[in-house]
Parts: C-alpha cells; sequence; structure tokens
C-alpha cells in the first residue's frame, strides 16, 4: 500500500491537490492523508509581550498582555481550531476511489517542518502550488513549498490546481544523480499508465549513458513512445514552451541540478518550472 501525505490550507488549491494525489495510482491501494499544519507562527501572542527570555536586552522589550490581547489571541486560536476539522471534513467527503484508504490529521508548528518529519513516513508528499495566496497572479510559489521541495527527503508532487494525467510526461534529465533518480522514478511508479514520454537534455541524445539508453528501450518494450529533444537555450524556457503547447500532461524532475549549493541559493530550473507551471510537476531528490 503507498502512503501519500497532501497539505491543505483551505485554499481551494489544497483541496484539488487532494482529489489530483487521489488519482494518482487507480490500480493499487492508497492511504492517502490529509494533514493541515496550524501555523503556530500566527497563533501565538508575539515575543515582545510574551518575557519569555530572561536577558536584559529583551527584558527592555516586554510590554505586560493586554487582557483583551489575550482574548483575541485565545479566540484566534479556537476558530482555527474550528476551520481545520472543517477542512478535514470536507477531504473526507471528497468521493474517491475505492481502493483509496482516507484519513485526516491536524498538526501544530512550522508547516514546511511538521510537513518534512511526517513525509519521512510517506511515499509522496503532495502540496499546491500557491496554497493560501493562490489568488494572487505572482510568479512565486507558497513559501512552505518551496522549502520542502528543497529539503524533503521523499518525492514531492506540487499540483496548481485542476486533475492529473499522467499520459504525456515529460522528463527534464540534466545529468546528473537528481536527474538519473527522476528518471528511474517515472519508470517504476508512472510509467504504467503514460503512452508518451517527452525527454529534454542540454545535448540530446550525447547526455545519455549505456544505462540510460537501456531504460529508454524498456520503456520502449512497454509501448511508451519515447521523444529525445536537445535544447539550445534554457531548459526550463523550453519546458514551459511545451507546456503551453498542450504538448505534456506531467512534468518529472530532479529537485537539483549539478551545482547544489549554489542553486539552493539562486534558484534551479527545478524552481522556475514549477512558479510558471500549469501542470503537475513531481520533484524527485
Amino acid at each position: 500500500m503507498k502512503k501519500i501525505y497532501v497539505g491543505i490550507d483551505g485554499s481551494k488549491e489544497s483541496f484539488d491537490s487532494y482529489r489530483c494525489a487521489s488519482e494518482l495510482f487507480p490500480d493499487i491501494e492508497v492511504d492517502l492523508t490529509a494533514v493541515f499544519v496550524r501555523d503556530e507562527r500566527k497563533l501565538q501572542v508575539p515575543f515582545i509581550y510574551s518575557g519569555a527570555a530572561y536577558d536584559s536586552g529583551y527584558e527592555r522589550l516586554y510590554i505586560p498582555v493586554d487582557s483583551q490581547l489575550t482574548k483575541t489571541y485565545e479566540k484566534l486560536n479556537k476558530d482555527n481550531k474550528i476551520f481545520a476539522e472543517k477542512c478535514i471534513k470536507i477531504c473526507d467527503k471528497i468521493g474517491l476511489n475505492p481502493n483509496i484508504k482516507k484519513s485526516g490529521l491536524i498538526l501544530e508548528g512550522d508547516p514546511s517542518e511538521q510537513l518534512m518529519e511526517i513525509s519521512k513516513k510517506s511515499n509522496l508528499l503532495v502540496l499546491g502550488q500557491r496554497g493560501e495566496n493562490a489568488s494572487y497572479k505572482r510568479e512565486l510559489i507558497g513559501s512552505t513549498s518551496e522549502d520542502l521541495i528543497r529539503k524533503s527527503e521523499v518525492p514531492v508532487l506540487i499540483c496548481p490546481g485542476g486533475n492529473i494525467n499522467l499520459n504525456r510526461a515529460l522528463l527534464v534529465y540534466e545529468g546528473n544523480d537528481s536527474s538519473e533518480n527522476a528518471f528511474n522514478y517515472f519508470i517504476r511508479e508512472l510509467s504504467d499508465n503514460s503512452t508518451v514520454l517527452q525527454i529534454i537534455a542540454k545535448n540530446g541524445m550525447k547526455d545519455f549513458s549505456k544505462e540510460c539508453l537501456e531504460k529508454i528501450d524498456f520503456l520502449k518494450q512497454k509501448n511508451i513512445t519515447v521523444n529525445i529533444e536537445s535544447c539550445e537555450y534554457a531548459i526550463a524556457q523550453k519546458s514551459l514552451e511545451m507546456m503551453e503547447a498542450g504538448l505534456v500532461d506531467v512534468v518529472i524532475l530532479g529537485s537539483h541540478g549539478k551545482h547544489k549549493l549554489t542553486e539552493y541559493l539562486l534558484g534551479s530550473n527545478t524552481v522556475h518550472i514549477i512558479r510558471k507551471s500549469s501542470i503537475p510537476v513531481f520533484i524527485i531528490h
């Protein structure tokens, strides 16, 4: 049985991601858990009022808590808990395939840290592209999603909304360990539901080892059409052009390029694609 966790926050996009996750593996049993993390940073009385740190520098900042402020945060906590429970109930009412075991979980803490820790027990972590800010038009993914695609120890699926279709997959291949893992993940988990695999490689066939060519032959023997394209310019741009042209339904790519530290600081093809993608994206570590 596959274990999938889906991070939800009450946004339409997060519920769409939950539906999306339920459609991934139609032929096997899936344990699907909706996870709502109550963000403690939004629920606690501001530090300036807490007097928690006994230090002369902090002590000068301490301000006695007004009773009305305390009541406000108590109500905020109560309302947020009710909201979290409603979100879990909404997921529970969504009609899913009979082979899916549904459950819900409410946690409290930093969303990135909580989801990262619990996802270690799963086969896949599913997140919305923009979460609470999905209604705003911007080329930035949610901070929680971006943090998790960089650090998660398990594959992450980022959903911009809508349903998922694995029929025409796009593999972004950069010739590194991360790309190899992405290729292996496609073969192992997604190829049974695909008929076409588009592969973008900077130098086309020249980027593939003998082992990779054997994998391509294996896919062809499964009657999957494999197209390999070289890219004369940025891989991210080429990938987005294929999406806009309606040539692919889902993207599979590695979490990091060849320079892991540099890309963590500056952003990689992975982040550029996710920020603008209109289709689901699998990020494999």
